[in-house]
């Protein structure tokens, strides 16, 4: 049950902290222990002079209340703290109605009712407090409204009782008494603001050691994938050239040696981003079926590597267009065909592809649910282990683990971007025939736009003048081989000023910039450029090694249509070709 306290502007720091529980509890055994030692002489007292004067009902009252009390006091230890706080306030508003019931005036308990609120707002908070306020005043209407009506009434003399010195003794005890609540609840307030100013530079600590981590995990990741780049993009340079047997396993090697780092890195950012928080969704239309297929196409060299047949299957209504985050929908089924293309040998991985409602699905949506289900034929996963293949830093099959390379974060990346999109990720597997992996995302879809995504999506064959902007002659080289061999014509600069200057001349269909060069960075040459020609006129690309969003909003920003991000895999580079021919 969640509290709400009198510290408001605490919030969720005051109700999950354990410090602030133990203050609590402090606050309501104190409380305690001054109503049991001022209760105590003054029960004694004031029921002597009850007794004298008749108030039978009102001795009855204190007599519970005090009792109550002391029980409660014994009990602290067993019974949690909410429990405690109503009850004592419970026992001091009944205090204060015995006063007015017997009295016959609202005054007779007006000093516990004043405490009842007090003891509600400083133990159960502001709303509490309001409540019981609210409760004491109805008491008071009521009794108010029965006495001038002459429902009941009392015959009591309280002038010679007002005039004993049990009358002075008491009503000093009790300004004492609300003088010491008072001091409590000040005490409390300076211990929490304490922990609130401790919470608050925790806080603004680990908000700056995460800027750091950032700040460290992009310019990591700048200068590895770099040098990245340039061993994934020779080693398949060397594999077009004749090579014996022993030669293209050697290549082959050095290859997917690269790709599992690149696989190592972007598993690491992804965590870092989802951590942060700094993850966000952004939509656009796409064409599922095209985005899968040419993931498929990524992945077949690992796939012929191994032995395994691919195989997709999409029942999608044709055409159908969807809008979502797709290149979060990539990376899921990227992780998951990885996967099982990783943990099957000789065999087949089949992609299925359906729409189905929200009803099946178990997703509370009104857009489409697409489901995409990825089926293997591999080991499978014991039944022990399905529960914990999406926690970090597991892997299926501790044996298999050991000649399977990975990082053990692709199934828990892939969970929490499937819960990101709002979807949900349920395994079936059978040992020994294979598992099932079956990830529900709710997308909108737009069929009357499929048509028309689908042909941007396909390749282009129009020769284009291409012009990059690279400083690192490794890059320049892999792009330019990439792009001749697509019968594109291609220029090399190696400083965003030369590319700016070369840009302005004319005669150039797309310019591939990096972002990192010397003398004018990539961002400042694409503003500059864009100052005379526009994104459909001169499509500008950001080449660069970054992989946060934010660097990407940044390239965006300053004109550029569209970021590739190193190492150039080649659909994603056939992609940005087609969507950004330029438009003569």
């Amino acid at each position: 049950m969640k509290e709400n306290t009198a510290m408001d502007r605490e919030g969720q720091y005051a109700d999950n902290s354990d410090v602030y529980a133990a203050i609590r509890a402090k606050t309501i055994r104190r409380i305690m222990q001054i109503t049991l030692w001022f209760g105590a002489p003054a029960l004694i007292l004031s029921l002597s002079r009850y007794s004298e004067f008749g108030w039978l009902p009102v001795m009855g009252v204190h007599l519970v209340a005090y009792g109550v009390l002391c029980a409660l006091y014994l009990l602290r230890n067993h019974l949690s703290d909410v429990f405690v706080s109503y009850v004592i306030v419970a026992a001091v508003v009944g205090v204060a109605l015995g006063g007015y019931a017997e009295l016959g005036k609202a005054s007779g308990g007006n000093f516990y009712s004043l405490c009842a609120v007090v003891i509600a707002v400083s133990l159960l908070g502001r709303r509490a407090g309001l409540v019981t306020l609210a409760s004491i005043v109805l008491i008071q209407l009521a009794c108010g409204i029965a006495f001038t009506q002459g429902i009941w009434s009392v015959d009591v003399d309280l002038n010679a009782y007002n005039a004993s010195a049990a009358a002075w003794v008491t009503n000093i005890a009790s300004i004492v008494f609300a003088l010491m609540l008072v001091a409590i609840m000040q005490e409390q307030r300076i211990a929490i603001d304490s922990i609130m100013g401790q919470l608050n530079a925790k806080t603004l600590e680990a908000e700056t050691a995460s800027q750091y981590k950032s700040t460290f995990l992009a310019t990591i990741s700048h200068e590895l994938r770099t040098p990245l780049n340039g061993i994934i993009g020779l080693s398949n340079m060397l594999r077009e050239t004749p090579l014996d047997e022993k030669q293209r396993g050697h290549v082959d090697l050095l290859s997917e040696s690269g790709h599992h780092l690149v696989e190592l890195l972007g598993n690491t950012l992804d965590m870092s981003k989802i951590e942060s928080g700094s993850m966000e969704v952004h939509s656009a239309r796409f064409q599922i079926g095209r985005l899968i297929e040419t993931t498929m196409g990524s992945l077949s060299y690992m796939a012929q590597e191994n032995g395994v047949r691919l195989a997709l299957h999409n029942n999608l209504p044709a055409p159908a267009a969807y809008v979502g985050d797709s290149p979060k929908v990539r990376q899921i089924v990227y992780n998951l065909l990885g996967n099982a293309i990783k943990f099957t040998r000789y065999g087949s991985v089949e992609i299925i592809m359906s729409e189905v409602d929200a009803a099946e699905s178990g997703l509370a949506t009104g857009n489409s649910v697409v489901r995409i289900v990825v089926k293997d034929e591999g080991e499978g996963i014991p039944a022990d282990q399905l529960e914990t293949v999406f926690e970090p830093f597991s892997q299926i099959n501790g044996q298999a683990a050991r000649i399977v390379p990975g990082t053990g974060l692709g199934l828990t990346i892939t969970k929490q971007l499937v819960e990101l999109l709002g979807g949900r990720i349920e395994v079936e597997s059978t040992l020994g025939k294979g598992t099932a992996f079956s990830v529900y995302i709710p997308l909108l879809r737009d069929a009357a736009e499929g048509a028309a995504d689908t042909a941007n999506d396909e390749p282009t064959t129009e020769s284009l003048r291409v012009l990059i902007a690279e400083d690192n002659a490794v890059n320049a080289l892999i792009l330019t081989n990439m792009l001749t061999k697509l019968n594109h014509s291609v220029e090399h600069v190696e400083d965003g000023a030369k590319a700016v200057a070369r840009a302005l001349d004319g005669d150039i269909d797309i310019v591939f910039m990096d972002v990192h060069m010397p003398f004018l960075n990539g961002v400042e040459a694409t503003k500059q450029i864009r100052q005379k020609y526009s994104a459909v006129e001169l499509p500008i690309i950001g080449a660069t090694a970054g992989a946060f969003d934010d660097q990407h909003s940044e390239c965006v920003g300053a004109g550029m249509n569209d970021v590739l991000v190193k190492p150039f895999p080649k659909e994603r580079l056939l992609s940005i070709l087609s969507s950004c021919r330029r438009h003569k």
